[in-house]
């Protein structure tokens, strides 16, 4: 475990299973005053195991409508974003995952790129939908699995 000083928080933990190199890139950050509300992860959703959707992968050009709110720790309504970690694996080919607030037109953006066998994981803050669902979008066969890591309030 390394430990690190960040002028935001008193210390920050980075932990690694195995020997090598960390790298580690801050992509922003909000103030205390803002409508963030960080949590510990809780997993929302892991189509290996049936969490939060069927025990199935999402299918090639399928999507699926993924219930947030109300489920770890972010509040069941008042809600109009949330900071997910989206991770894509056992993919059968090349392909792209993309969120996007539930019952909105789909984005032709990704935020998961993946190939063939890989697993690979991004952070991503998607807006929330119809019923506080995320969309989330494959256009390969793939097992998906997220995980929440704060809100936005509304």
């Amino acid at each position: 475990m390394t430990s690190a000083s960040a002028p935001w928080r008193p210390t920050t933990c980075i932990y690694r299973s195995a020997a090598g190199e960390v790298l580690v890139d801050v992509s922003g950050w909000f103030p205390a005053t803002s409508d963030l509300r960080a949590l510990s992860p809780a997993r929302l959703l892991d189509t290996r195991y049936g969490v939060g959707a069927p025990k199935a992968p999402i299918g090639k050009g399928r999507a699926i409508s993924l219930q947030v709110t109300g489920r770890g720790g972010v509040p069941a309504s008042g809600v109009k974003a949330v900071v997910l970690n989206l991770t894509a694996t056992r993919t059968q080919a090349a392909g792209h995952l993309s969120a996007y607030p539930s019952g909105g037109a789909r984005p032709n953006t990704s935020v998961v790129n993946y190939g063939r066998d890989e697993t690979i994981a991004n952070s991503v803050i998607a807006k929330v939908g119809a019923g506080g669902k995320v969309g989330i979008f494959s256009w390969a066969g793939v097992d998906a699995i997220v995980d929440v890591q704060g809100y936005v309030l509304n």
